[in-house]
This record gives structure tokens, sequence and C-alpha cells, in this order.
């Protein structure tokens, strides 16, 4: 039970308490895969797959199959599943593993491995084993971030009005495991480092729009997109769901 004085909600953009209530159903993670129905994300699809059948194998699990199929060459190529020919013009147009425009930290593949393949048998199993023992720990003690060191799963917000997401920056593994178990909220904190909130409107402020990588209707097109998708449109193309 989260405990009534933690804000949620759009209060807790606007709160300045360090840890917040979150609803699953709000969370993104930076390729835009989302935690609940009717999205998709790789680590949620195959704890599900190990709830029904805690045998399976690590080597031909749904996870091992988005580990081998999903090779992105480009940022947005990860976040949309669209190649680069077939992207908008004001994304093709882009630097091809830009940061966020609201952030400073780039993305790229050296140190995204976890987001997309192509795995190794290594990085299979090392996420398949993770995933397997935390749903197991969490089934059984709850999830209890106060009782470790870093146990909070972590992010910030994107905000449009009254439309928001909660951006995870830390704790993929956990937040796939309440979404597995079936929790609606739970107690996250804002990450470190990061803007508490990212406005829309505050675009011309975005560091990113500042030193001109992106316009201002490329950074907008970026935004939009987290409330746009929700992780199913890759795996349909991938073949991982029906269509």
């Amino acid at each position: 039970m989260i405990p009534l004085q933690i804000p949620g909600g759009y209060k807790a953009i606007r709160d300045h308490s360090p840890i917040v209530r979150v609803s699953l159903s709000k969370c993104r993670d930076i390729l835009g895969y989302a935690y609940t129905p009717p999205g998709w994300h790789y680590y949620v699809a195959f704890l599900r797959q190990y709830a029904e059948d805690p045998g399976i194998s690590p080597l031909t699990s749904v996870l091992a199959r988005y580990g081998r199929l999903f090779s992105p060459r480009t940022f947005w190529e990860a976040l949309t599943g669209l190649p680069k020919q077939e992207q908008p013009d004001e994304l093709s147009r882009l630097p091809d593993w830009p940061p966020l425009p609201w952030l400073d930290i780039p993305f790229t593949p050296a140190n995204a491995k976890q987001h997309f393949g192509n795995y190794t048998q290594k990085m299979t199993l090392r996420h398949d084993q993770r995933c397997r023992y935390l749903y197991d720990k969490i089934r059984k003690e709850g999830y209890l971030p106060d009782q470790y060191p870093d146990g909070y799963i972590r992010g910030y917000y994107l905000a449009d009005n009254f439309r928001y997401r909660f951006m995870v920056t830390a704790g993929q593994h956990r937040i796939a495991v309440l979404a597995a178990l079936g929790l609606n909220e739970f107690a996250a904190k804002i990450q470190h480092g990061f803007p508490r909130v990212v406005a829309l409107d505050n675009l011309p402020e975005w560091p990113q729009v500042v030193s001109g990588v992106y316009t201002p209707e490329q950074a907008e097109m970026v935004f939009r997109l987290y409330f746009r998708l929700d992780g199913s449109e890759k795996a349909r193309r991938l073949g991982l769901i029906g269509p």
C-alpha cells in the first residue's frame, strides 16, 4: 500500500516530493514501450510467458526472439520501428543517435544494450535470469524499494497540459515485474540529474533546440511520439504479436 501523502497523478508533477505515486499505464521507456495493454514491452511479454511456463527455455522465449530480431540502425528506428527510408522527413533529417531534445545525454547502441539486439547468448541469459529472479522475489515479498539501496524505480515526467507520461530511466526489470503481476501503481523516485518535468510549453528552452540539433518542429514531433507509441507497433512489425 502506498502512503496517501505521496503525491500522484498530475499533482505529483507540480509537487516537490522526490518520491511519487505513478500509474503503470502512464509509463514509457526511452523507446516508447508501454508496460500495460494495449501496449507491449519485451520484458513484460517474457514475464507473462514465464508465469505460465516457468520452465520456458531462455533461448526460445519472446525475449530471446526480440533480441535476435530487433537491431535498429538509428535511434529513430529504435523508437518507431521504421527504417530510415520510411521515416517522416522531419525525423530522417536528424542525426542517427542524438540526445532527446530535452536532454544532454546521448542514447547510443553502446549505452543501451538492454533495450534492443542483436543480443548475444550471454546477454539473453543475463536478462532472462534477472527477470526471473526479480519476478519470484517481488511476487513473494512485494515491491519494497525502501529496504534496498537504489531500490526505487526512477524516472521523470513529460507533460502537455493535463496529459503526461512518466519516463522510466532506471529499474526496467522491476517495473516489468510489477506490470506482469498486474499492479496498477507504484512508488517511484524522480531521477537525480534529470529535469523533474519536461513541459511542451518550455520547448524553446530545451537544450538540443537551443543548440540547433533539433528545430522546434522536430522537437515537438519527437515529444508527441511518446504519447502516440506504445510498443505494440514494433512487436507487430517483428511478428511478436498478431496483426
